[in-house]
């Protein structure tokens, strides 16, 4: 079983640094295209988001409430950006700070190391307001696709235990 883990480990290790290696072959984060083998069901980040949603050990396991709290500090951001052009500079600052936060997170284990890997190759690739809209849809679809999997893990779990006890 132990063993098992290690492989699903590693899976969310590989599946990042294959995000990365794309993500660093581009200068800017906007123009990462949000092809099909990225976002659909069956793109990466639904892989990772399995993955996430799906870690036996807690360490590995990206809770929503963290993943959420990302998500939503990024999309204020970009609604401020959105709001007022010339205030960039004031998000890039915010956005500066959100690293040390989210290394804070890993050191307290309450998100796993290739979640923190993915976000630090994100925010170094956004450098203006349409860098930081594409940093929020692909943190879009991990969130979608992180409570997809969860809601199916539950519903699967429960079949199980309907079996076992029927």
């Amino acid at each position: 079983m132990a063993r098992r883990e290690e492989a699903r480990e590693t899976r969310a290790q590989q599946l990042v640094r294959n995000l990365v290696s794309r993500i660093n072959q581009v200068s800017k984060l906007s123009e990462l295209e949000l092809t099909d083998d990225l976002v659909s069901e069956k793109g990466e980040l639904s892989q990772l988001a399995e993955e996430f949603a799906n870690a036996k050990e807690e360490r590995d396991k990206l809770k929503p409430t963290q993943l959420r709290r990302v998500f939503h500090d990024l999309k204020r951001l970009e609604q401020k950006a959105r709001r007022r052009q010339q205030a960039f500079t004031e998000v890039r600052t915010a956005l500066a700070l959100t690293l040390p936060e989210l290394a804070y997170a890993y050191g307290r284990e309450v998100i796993p190391r290739p979640f923190y890997d993915l976000v630090k190759a994100l925010l170094q690739r956004v450098q203006d307001v349409n860098d930081l809209q594409r940093l929020v849809a692909l943190l879009t679809v991990l969130l979608a696709y992180h409570k997809y999997h969860e809601k199916v893990r539950k519903t699967s779990q429960q079949a199980d235990q309907q079996t076992q006890g029927g």
